[in-house]
Parts: structure tokens; sequence; C-alpha cells
């Protein structure tokens, strides 16, 4: 090492003793530095007023049972039997004649089948779908209502409108202002109904790095919606709506709202915690708004956020009660978003005695209330869904058992896993149930009145076996 690099050591610790000792005199205390604050004092994006495009439309009046198969990969979001999807020709639609046999129908020119109700009210049809590998789907509508109905060839088409939806999720970071940290272990932040854990905090503000965020609507707006739980009944909240968002931008969002608490109440205790989510008709997606703390306990009554600035057309409430005797129970609400109060009265449905041939179905419910509907679906050794099936038929309900066609035995002789869905009206006259029940038998319903006009869902889901709960987890986003 060079001399002068030698000397220049001991006197460049001379001159930073010096310098913290405050020079002469030596007896000053020691000054510091302020450590610098964690969150980023970046410029944020800026918000803008969201100018939505309508996405749903009514939904015709019908006589008949109308359905439409489509390719499963064209429907997302906000869906609308009217939706501009594509169509399959990969499907043999037939309806029940009163002699039990099978006739095939052919399809209108918008791609539709029709299917007229008999003397007692309902539609009798099946769908058979077959794969270009020759394995068989069949969707057997036994007795529903009129309305609109859809299934799925679940081969892939070209879809560009959904793919280039999807290239506009973006990856952003948040800063949120006019935070009160509580000193509580209870106090919780989340984002879209999702629990931030990995925030940081420096004084009233906090930092995150870790939200994704994707279009609300076709016009490519987004949401981002901050809700901090301070303690029970104690819930801020604040939104903004974004544009042209790019991966890496900045948010800065205010907590400027206190959240109204909508009391709720159920027959049954609930032990599990519950999700609430909110929709705008004139999204294309629901938004995932609040998840409550896990309750360890069960409750049958607690009480729910309504975000009253965010101006939501309804509320979809879940959760669910895990049983080891019925695999698992799940129970939905739907209610409009100007609810004051909303009162859940559960409907106890419990189905055991679960058996299954290539002859037929049947299952018995112990449970206090009986099911206005039940649909349910059926794989193969292989995990390969092979039948699904709807029915609102009185006389199917009564007997807990369903008979297949003779022609439709050969799809069925493998199969050896079943799950059932069970639904019943928390209303006189409210079919919303019926398309919850539809969904998780992999197909959809639209009621025959405005879904906001609706107010309750009881649905059960139940299995002869724990695959099933798996499957089915991993389908309740896609239909």
């Amino acid at each position: 090492m060079p001399k002068n690099n030698l000397l220049a050591i001991p006197l460049s610790l001379l001159l930073l003793i010096t310098a913290c000792s405050g020079g002469s005199g030596g007896d000053k205390d020691v000054i510091n530095p302020p450590p610098a604050d964690p969150i980023p004092d970046t410029v944020a994006v800026s918000a803008v007023i969201p100018e939505f495009i309508s996405q749903q439309a009514d939904i015709a009046q019908v006589e008949s049972a109308v359905l439409r198969h489509v390719h499963r990969n064209t429907v997302f979001g906000n869906i609308h039997p009217k939706g501009d999807y594509i169509d399959s020709n990969n499907a043999k639609v037939e309806q029940l004649n009163l002699l039990g046999f099978y006739s095939e129908i052919e399809k209108n020119t918008d791609n539709s089948y029709q299917i007229p109700p008999q003397d007692n009210g309902l539609a009798y049809f099946r769908v058979t779908n077959t794969k270009a590998n020759g394995k068989v789907r069949v969707h057997n509508f036994y007795g529903v209502p009129p309305g609109h109905y859809m299934t799925f060839d679940s081969t892939n088409a070209d879809n560009e409108a959904k793919d280039n939806y999807q290239t506009f999720c973006r990856n952003v970071s948040v800063r949120i202002t006019d935070l009160v940290k509580s000193a509580s272990e209870q106090a919780r932040l989340l984002i879209n109904g999702r629990i931030i854990s990995d925030a940081v905090f420096s004084g009233n503000k906090a930092y995150t790095e870790t939200l994704s965020l994707c279009p609300v609507d076709d016009g490519g707006h987004y949401l981002a919606l901050v809700v901090y739980e301070n303690a029970q009944n104690d819930i801020s909240y604040g939104f903004n709506y974004y544009r042209q968002l790019q991966d890496n931008d900045l948010l800065e969002i205010t907590l400027e709202h206190q959240a109204e608490m909508i009391p709720w109440s159920a027959d049954l205790p609930i032990d599990n915690e519950y999700r609430l989510g909110g929709m705008n008709n004139k999204w294309r997606v629901q938004v995932p708004l609040y998840i409550s703390p896990e309750g360890g306990n069960s409750h049958q009554s607690g009480t729910s956020p309504k975000f009253s600035e965010l101006g939501l057309d309804s509320y979809h409430f879940t959760s669910d009660v895990t049983d080891s005797s019925v695999g698992m129970a799940k129970y939905q609400r739907e209610f409009a978003g100007d609810t004051l109060q909303n009162e859940f009265i559960i409907n106890q449905l419990v189905f055991d005695d679960i058996n299954l041939n290539s002859l037929d179905l049947t299952w018995n419910n112990s449970g206090t209330h009986q099911p206005d509907i039940i649909s349910g679906t059926i794989f193969d050794q292989g995990l390969t869904q092979t039948y699904a099936f709807m029915s609102m038929d009185p006389d199917l309900l009564a007997q807990g058992r369903l008979t297949f066609p003779l022609d439709d035995v050969p799809h069925l002789i493998t199969s050896s896993l079943v799950g059932l869905v069970g639904a019943s009206a928390a209303q006189e006259a409210n079919f919303n149930f019926v398309g919850d029940a539809a969904f998780h038998a992999g197909h959809l319903y639209w009621p025959q009145t405005h879904a906001s006009d609706l107010n309750g869902t009881d649905l059960i889901i139940t299995a002869n076996g724990s695959e099933f709960i798996q499957l089915l987890l991993g389908q309740l986003t896609t239909p």
C-alpha cells in the first residue's frame, strides 16, 4: 500500500472524531441523522372519475327453457345469455317426450335451442357433448323452469377478447394515507378483499408492493379499495379508480370513509370466516371487498360492512361450515346495495346415504328443510367429469332418486365419484338459488326475474369423497 494512503487512514479517523465531537468543546450530544422514511414519496398515479359502459342488459322473458352451448373459455366475467360468446356445434340436444323417449331438436338461427315445458311447467332435456378424443359428457336437465341456460364445450376456441382483457392486469404498489394505526393486535389491513400482512407502517401512512389489479370493465377502469379494520365494527376505507395503469405504478389511497355495519343472523352456527364481494351492474367482474377474521368458534350472528360510497348494485356474502359428515356446507347470500339490514335465514340441508351405480343415483336428506333443487356432477375413476344433472321435479326430490336414461348407462359404468348440490329459496318466488346450484354442476342459469331484485340463496355442497371437494374448489371460478 502506498505511504500516502497509510497516512490518510488515521487522518480520516481524526477528522471523523473531531466532527462527531462538535469541534473544540467535545461535550455536546451526538446528533444522528433522522432515519429515512421507509415509505416512498414518489408521485402517485392520478385517479380518474369513471365513466362506465353498461355491461348488463335486461334478460328477456321466455316461456320455454332456452339453451346455448358455447366454448367454455369464451365465457368470463359478468356474463349474459346473449353475450358475445363462441357457440359450439359439438353437441346433441334432445328433449324428453311424454312417452319417455328422447328426440333430437334443431338449433335456432340465433344458435339457441328452445325446449317447451311439460304440463307441470318444467322442461326436460339433455345435452351430449363429445370431445375430439371421444370422451362424452352429458348434462341432464330433468325438470327445470323456463329461463335461459348455458352448457359448455370444454375444448378451447380462439378468444381474443378474453386474452386481451387479461393482458391488462398490472402489479402495482399502494401508499395509504390518513391511517390511524391501532396498537390492537386485531387491527387488519385489506386491499380488494386480500389481507395485507407485509405492509410497512410509518406515522399515519402505510405501504405495500404486493397488489395485482385487473380491469373491472371493458373500458379499462381499475378499482383499488383499501379497508382498515381497527376493531370490530370500526372499519374505515378509501378507494380510487384508475385507467391506463402500468406495472410498478404507485397508487395513493386516502382512508376517508367509515363503513356502515349491517347485522346478520343465521339459523345454523357458521364456524368459518365469511367473504364479501361487490358488483356494479356496469362492471364485467365481481370485486372482492372484505374477508372476516377467523372466528374459531361457531357463531350465528355478526355484522357485515357496507361500503356505501362505492355505489354498488349488490353484495355477495358467502361462508361455509366444516362438517366431516357431509364434506362441506356452503352458504351464500346476495343482497341489494341499498340494503340497510339483512337477516340471513339459512335452511338446513343435509345429504347422506349417497349411492351411485350405472342405473341410478340415490341420496337421503336428513336435514330439517327440503331442497327446492338438486344438482350434481359425476366423475369416473380418472376424475374426469362424465355426467351432470339438475332437477326441480317434485317427484324426483321427494324420492331422492335420479334414474339415468338407458342410453346414458354406458357413460356411467366406470363412474365412482359424485358430488351433490342442494339449494332452497330464502324467499318465495326467488329463483336466484337455482343459478347457484346450476353453476356448481357446471352450467349456467338465468332466472326470469332480475338478479338485483332477489335476496337470498341457500346452497349446500356435499360429496361422498374428499377428492370431489378438491375438484370442486378448483372449479369455482371456471364454470
